[in-house]
């Protein structure tokens, strides 16, 4: 299966939100053409694994129609979240604080808005950049790699 792989968290303002829309366009799309799970996999992995447990990622999931069939919601413990970021070579900075801190989540993360593509074979074939990529973009970079 072709993999498209995003980097998240769940009290994020910015582009997180946006990004998850994106993949929430793409599953509709894909889940149409009968490609959703079956050819293509969305995957999101939360970037705050202390804040986003399973049970509150999956619920960011749900708000966002997430169907796990397709797209999956990961999360773990930080050092396993930071060896898969790393290891994917996109940048992950410690959280600092937010302007309120006392908010729900109350820091902030740097993280990558690139969405990884992955071949069947588990390659990285493309890094695409999330703030700047549609759904359509992601399901046309994804298809190219089902030839």
């Amino acid at each position: 299966k072709v993999t498209l792989l995003d980097f998240v968290y769940t009290h994020c303002t910015d582009a997180c939100p946006l990004l998850s829309a994106t993949f929430q366009e793409a599953q509709r799309k894909l889940s149409s053409d009968g490609l959703l799970g079956s050819r293509i996999m969305l995957v999101s992995l939360s970037v705050d694994p202390v804040h986003d447990t399973p049970v509150v990622f999956a619920e960011y999931g749900q708000q966002f129609k997430a169907d796990p069939t397709g797209w999956k919601l990961l999360t773990g413990d930080f050092d396993q979240v930071y060896d898969v970021v790393t290891g994917f070579k996109v940048s992950l900075r410690p959280p600092r604080p937010a302007a309120d801190a006392a908010a729900p989540g109350g820091t902030e993360l740097t993280h990558t808005t690139r969405v990884v593509l992955i071949d069947p074979r588990l390659q990285v074939r493309a890094y695409l950049e999330g703030a700047d990529t549609t759904a359509d973009d992601l399901i046309t970079a994804a298809k190219r790699l089902l030839r």
